[in-house]
């Protein structure tokens, strides 16, 4: 049998470890509008997390997309202008 484990359980201990009780979510849409991680940081581990607004998450997408898969770095991006 190969363990599985949950990336929600391994990422709140590393928070939790870090002394942390509140963290951003930043990722793919669906990993920020999707309870997936945000519940499990929560619920199991007691973390307050934290969700970029719509058009924030938007962005964040448009430059995953735009920029680091393909490997560009934009200053803009990186500053928020």
């Amino acid at each position: 049998m190969v363990p599985v484990v949950h990336i929600g359980a391994a990422t709140g201990a590393t928070i939790k470890n870090a002394g942390a009780r509140k963290v951003g979510l930043v990722g793919t849409l669906q990993t920020m509008e999707v309870g997936f991680y945000k519940d499990r940081l929560s619920t199991a581990w007691g973390l307050e997390v934290l969700v970029p607004p719509k058009t924030e998450r938007n962005r964040i997408l448009e430059i995953a997309v735009e920029e680091i898969a393909k490997g560009v770095r934009s200053e803009g991006s990186r500053t928020g202008a």
